[in-house]
C-alpha cells in the first residue's frame, strides 16, 4: 500500500511539472528583455506568418548592421529576414538553420562567414566575462530540443549549464514584458538595427591564403555537409568588410571561398566588388565591421540587385497575401529619418571632440 501511495505522489507530481511547464517556458520568454537588440531581432523572426521568406541571413552583428529587409522589398519586392545575433558563433550556424526550417522554407539562406573569417565560436569563450557573448547566441530560441542541443554542444564546460538551459534563472526578476509573450512580437525592421558613427577602413586585399584553425575548419565541414545531406538552398557570402594592415582576415576569406567552391556551393565575395557599394568610409561605418544606416543602405541595394540577379525572387510588391510588408513601410521610414539624424549627431559630436 506504501509503495503504491508513493507512485500515485510521483504520477502527480510529475503531472504538475508537466502543466506547468509552459508557464514556466512563457515566464522566461517575458523575462528576455534585458538581451536587447537580439531578443527583438529573434522574436520577430518567429513572429512572421509561416513560409513568408525568399531570403533569410543568418550572421553576426555586422550582418544585421549591414542590410535593411525593408529597404529591399521596397526596390525590389522580395521578403527577407536577418537571423542574426551579436558575435555569432560559427559553432552555431547549423543549429540557427535548423530554427529556420522549422517554420519558413526561404529559396535562399544566405550564410555570411564573417565569424568564421575572424574566429568567432561560442566554445573558445570560456572566461566569465564571456558569459554575455555566450547568451547572444543561446537566448534568442524558443525552448525547443535543437536549443538544447546547441547548449550540450557549444556553450563550455566551465560554465554552469543549467542557467542556460533555464534562462529565467538568469533574467528572473524583474519587471515583464508581455510583448514576448511565446516569444514572438512583430519586427518592422525584420532584424535590422542601425549603429552608431565610427570612420571605417577598406580591407587589404591579397591572394594569400590562410587555413583556418582547425575547430573553424570543423565547424565549416559540419556546416558544408550539414547543407549538402539536406539539400539546402544556401548562398554563402561576405559582405565588403573593412580591415587594417596586417590582419589575416583576407588570407582566411580566400580560404573559405576556396573550400565551399569546391564543394559545389555558390559564393558571394563582396569584396571582390565593393566599388559597386560607393561606400563612403567617413560616413558609413561604424569601425571596420559594422555600418550604419547610411552604409546598410548602399549594401542593401547592391546586395539586394546581385541576389536577384542570381535568383530572380517574385516581386511581391502587389501581392495581397504581403499587404502586411507594405503596411510597415511608413513605420521602416520612420525609423530610418531617426537612424539617419541619430548618425549625423554622432558623428558631429565625436568629429567636434577631436578638434
Amino acid at each position: 500500500m506504501e509503495k503504491s501511495s508513493h507512485c500515485k505522489n510521483a504520477l502527480k507530481a510529475i503531472v504538475f511539472l508537466i502543466i506547468q511547464f509552459p508557464a514556466f517556458i512563457q515566464l522566461s520568454y517575458i523575462s528576455r528583455k534585458n538581451i536587447e537588440p537580439m531578443t527583438r531581432m529573434k522574436a520577430g523572426f518567429y513572429a512572421l506568418e509561416k513560409n513568408t521568406l525568399d531570403v533569410c541571413i543568418i550572421g553576426t552583428s555586422g550582418t544585421y548592421s549591414a542590410f535593411c529587409p525593408m529597404e529591399a522589398w521596397k526596390e525590389y519586392g522580395f521578403t527577407s529576414y536577418n537571423f542574426c545575433t551579436n558575435n555569432m558563433g560559427a559553432d552555431t550556424f547549423v543549429y540557427a538553420i535548423k530554427e529556420i526550417c522549422k517554420t519558413q522554407k526561404p529559396q535562399l539562406i544566405a550564410l555570411d562567414v564573417h565569424p568564421f573569417v575572424v574566429h568567432n565560436r561560442v566554445a573558445d569563450w570560456t572566461a566569465k566575462d564571456d558569459e554575455f557573448m555566450i547568451r547572444y547566441n543561446t537566448d534568442g530560441y524558443r525552448y525547443s530540443l535543437n536549443r538544447c542541443a546547441m547548449i550540450m554542444k557549444t556553450v563550455p564546460d566551465t560554465f554552469n549549464k543549467i542557467p542556460f538551459y533555464f534562462d529565467i534563472l538568469k533574467y528572473g526578476g524583474g519587471s515583464f514584458d508581455y510583448s514576448l509573450l511565446n516569444f514572438s512580437c512583430k519586427n518592422f525592421r525584420k532584424g535590422y538595427s542601425n549603429i552608431l558613427w565610427e570612420e571605417g577602413h577598406p580591407a587589404v586585399l591579397t591572394d594569400a591564403v590562410k587555413p583556418l584553425e582547425e575547430a573553424y575548419r570543423n565547424d565549416l565541414e559540419t556546416l558544408l555537409e550539414y547543407c549538402r545531406s539536406k539539400r539546402l538552398p544556401v548562398l554563402f557570402f561576405y559582405y565588403p568588410y573593412g580591415g587594417e594592415e596586417g590582419s589575416d582576415a583576407i588570407a582566411y576569406l580566400n580560404y573559405i571561398q576556396q573550400k565551399v567552391t569546391q564543394e559545389g556551393f555558390p559564393f558571394l565575395n563582396c569584396e571582390e566588388f565593393r566599388d559597386e557599394f560607393g561606400l563612403d568610409y567617413m560616413q558609413d561605418f561604424w569601425g571596420n565591421t559594422h555600418w550604419n544606416i547610411y552604409g546598410a543602405e548602399k549594401i542593401t541595394k547592391t546586395f539586394g540587385r546581385h541576389l536577384m540577379q542570381l535568383y530572380g525572387f517574385e516581386d511581391k510588391r502587389a501581392n495581397a497575401a504581403y499587404s502586411e510588408w507594405n503596411d510597415d513601410i511608413a513605420e521602416w521610414n520612420a525609423y530610418a529619418t531617426r537612424a539617419r539624424a541619430s548618425i549625423d549627431r554622432d558623428k558631429a559630436e565625436k568629429c567636434s571632440g577631436e578638434q
